[in-house]
């Protein structure tokens, strides 16, 4: 096990190092474009992870899925996602890529009784990114002496959580706490025309966000039958108040045809700025019915309020926000010896209204997914019985707008993944 760990995990971080290039303007807003806060076993139906539970596989956005897991079990997930998102004004488009990991994490059953389990779980995962590079000429801007302005940021926070779920009866319970952190990189540039022989101005400031996060969820499943069951969930996440650090440089540059080439001084630096960012709570309602393992179909809302955001006490342009969402999967032959048979063929789709308020507008955005998890059965030391689920998910959709002369992004997700499950503990007995 920790040989796949380490293999696992040094082979996502390798590749987001080599493919890093990205550019999606609305990260500029809050704390970037959000990612998916899901495993791959709910991805590909359309991310209905608030009811959705299962033996061999993890759900960290619900914890009360962790007392779901099979006895004497674990799972180990990890995968990497690929994106292309391409921008459009209405008459002129450009394509971007970028490869991260998507997350890691491990969950197991360590108590199983007759009415009661136990099961604990922890996950890293990417919670949001900022990558956009946007130029503005000088028509564009209110100051007619400006050539152009250039707007960048990078970065990523990423979210470290640990969690518990407990069953009693129909009733699943969990709780879970965890840390938030990561690095944003936000910088501006202001350029004269060659003719004006002023120099170039450039802001560049830094964050360190890092804070403790919480939330809780809680499942119940409703019998219908032998096979059939309902199962119904809620989450609660809450609001996050990270402290940060600020660096915040005013520096100018020499320049020549809108290019720029060296910074000349600093006029500015304000090191080591101390403030806090905070993010707004969330909480989602869910439903699934399921057909033993054969199939499942739910729905899901959740919502929260971005205009509760602050960063040093700063609000930004982002307003309430809501998304719906209905998908499932399916089986043909769970027991079948065709492995194509007994895969897990997932789909979904979203549909919600964006944070994001700009121009008088606040936008809609949707999605469509779909998805495999193809199992393989092996035996591990001791002919221990073991699962691979080979995961591969794929989402497409759109939002923005290209009206008031703002861009319509759309993007397609691809995630390759891995889930290996099963008994990874033998006690040894002595004649």
């Amino acid at each position: 096990m920790k040989k796949i760990f380490s293999l696992s995990l040094f082979t996502i971080i390798f590749i987001s190092e080599i493919f890093a290039q990205e550019n999606m303007p609305y990260s500029r807003y809050g704390v970037g474009s959000l990612q998916p806060m899901q495993f791959q076993s709910t991805m590909g139906m359309g991310n209905l992870s608030t009811a959705f539970q299962s033996e061999w596989m993890q759900n960290p956005d619900n914890p009360a899925s962790y007392a779901s897991l099979a006895p004497k079990s674990a799972a180990f997930d990890a995968a990497v996602q690929m994106r292309w998102n391409t921008l459009s004004d209405g008459s002129n488009s450009a394509r971007y890529f970028n490869m991260q990991p998507s997350y890691i994490g491990l969950g197991s059953l360590i108590h199983s009784g007759k009415k009661t389990k136990i099961g604990v779980g922890f996950s890293l995962l990417p919670y949001s990114t900022v990558a956009y590079h946007v130029s503005q000429n000088g028509s564009a801007t209110d100051t007619p002496l400006v050539d152009k302005q250039v707007f960048g940021g990078s970065g990523n926070l990423y979210k470290f959580q640990l969690g518990t779920g407990v069953k009693y009866k129909n009733l699943y319970v969990g709780v879970q706490g965890g840390y938030m952190f990561g690095r944003l990189f936000y910088d501006s540039q202001i350029f004269f025309p060659d003719s004006a022989h002023a120099l170039g101005t450039e802001n560049y400031r830094v964050q360190n966000p890092g804070g403790f996060c919480w939330g809780a969820g809680l499942q119940y499943v409703i019998p219908i039958g032998k096979e059939n069951k309902i199962i119904v969930g809620a989450t609660y996440s809450a609001a996050v108040i990270m402290q940060t650090g600020e660096t915040d440089m005013w520096r100018r540059f020499s320049s020549y045809g809108g290019v720029y080439e060296s910074t000349v001084d600093t006029i500015k630096n304000i090191p080591d700025t101390s403030g806090k960012i905070k993010i707004p709570s969330k909480i989602s309602f869910g439903i699934q019915w399921v057909q033993g393992r054969q199939w499942s179909l739910g729905a899901q809302f959740e919502q929260q309020d971005w205009s509760q955001y602050r960063n040093f006490e700063q609000q930004d342009s982002l307003r309430k926000s809501w998304k719906f969402a209905v998908g499932g999967y399916f089986c043909p032959e769970p027991l079948s010896a065709q492995i194509f048979k007994r895969t897990i063929y997932k789909f979904g789709f979203n549909y919600g209204l964006d944070p994001i308020y700009l121009r008088g507008q606040q936008f809609n955005f949707y999605s469509f997914s779909a998805g495999a998890s193809i199992p393989i059965a092996f035996k591990a030391e001791e002919n221990r019985p073991m699962f691979m689920f080979l995961n591969l998910n794929f989402e497409t959709g759109s939002r923005g707008s290209t009206s008031s002369n703002l861009v319509n992004e759309g993007f397609f997700r691809f995630n390759f993944g891995i889930t290996v499950s099963g008994n990874w503990y033998q006690h040894r007995k002595f004649d």
